[in-house]
């Protein structure tokens, strides 16, 4: 089985990553920051972050492109901004590998 989780607008933390390990099976974790950690001050900074480094439709896009490559069953697990990501991306991909 492969995963694919979809950080929230912290991106990859340690938390994160510590998740993902404990899955059986492959496990790719998207983010808004090219997997560069952020120095988090609080979430509203994070937020203008995460909104002037990429913001919710470029999040799509680079999921689109994700999932569009996806050929083996897939779970795909978001958090938050990437909850909402995960949804409007499958929705429109519509590969039959992704289980959400």
């Amino acid at each position: 089985m492969q995963y694919i989780i979809v950080s929230d607008i912290f991106g990859r933390t340690a938390h994160l990553t510590h998740f993902a390990r404990q899955l059986h099976g492959t496990s790719i974790v998207v983010d808004p920051y090219q997997g560069q950690l952020q120095a988090v001050k609080d979430e509203q900074q994070q937020y203008y972050a995460f909104m002037a480094k990429c913001g919710h439709d470029h999040y799509l896009k680079k999921l689109n492109i994700i999932l569009s490559r996806a050929a083996k069953p897939t779970t795909l697990i978001g958090f938050s901004a990437g909850g909402a990501a995960a949804w409007r991306s499958q929705a429109a991909v519509k590969n039959p590998h992704i289980k959400n």
